[in-house]
């Protein structure tokens, strides 16, 4: 990212998202007690733009074409109010489910299940090495296929659900 261009970062968004759920039903218009001193405009505006798309405030706010910002308030959504809520509000309490595991977590239960296999070392080290270099979305594109063949291929699955969920 260039010097120029202002980073997005949860130690100048989360305060914002905070300050803002601090009253959930206002709109707050005094700039001051949202945006911190030691924030520039530039990483205020982006920050609030990032919780903006993500759909956790509602922000009244425009960019002029020489790139000067103006601010008219801004107000934390439902979902912002559910995002700071311990138990994650009503949106966990309608169903969607996040279930996260970190990618170091990911690569380190695929690599046991390679060494757990009975292909030769040198296919297994190759293998490994390749989970070990995944980034991103080629990462979350393995996981989502190993989850599938796994339960495409689990020949207990019925047993393990009926036992875990005792049916």
């Amino acid at each position: 990212m260039s010097e120029n261009k202002p980073m997005v970062r949860k130690e100048i968004w989360f305060p914002i998202l905070q300050e803002l759920g601090k009253d959930p039903s206002d709109l707050i218009v005094d700039r001051d007690a949202v945006q911190k001193p030691e924030v520039t405009d530039d990483e205020f505006f982006s920050n609030l733009c990032y919780l903006r798309d993500h759909r956790l405030c509602e922000p009244f706010i425009q960019q002029s074409m020489g790139g000067q910002w103006s601010w008219g308030g801004a107000r934390i959504t439902t979902r912002g109010i559910d995002y700071l809520s311990e138990d994650g509000g009503l949106t966990a309490e309608l169903g969607i489910v996040a279930v996260k595991l970190d990618a170091d977590t990911i690569k380190a239960l695929i690599c046991m299940a390679v060494d757990k296999s009975d292909a030769s070392e040198e296919k297994k080290s190759k293998i490994k090495h390749a989970v070990q270099t995944l980034q991103g979305e080629a990462l979350k594109s393995v996981t989502g296929e190993l989850v599938k063949k796994g339960l495409q291929n689990a020949p207990d699955v019925i047993q393990w659900l009926g036992t875990a969920f005792g049916c």
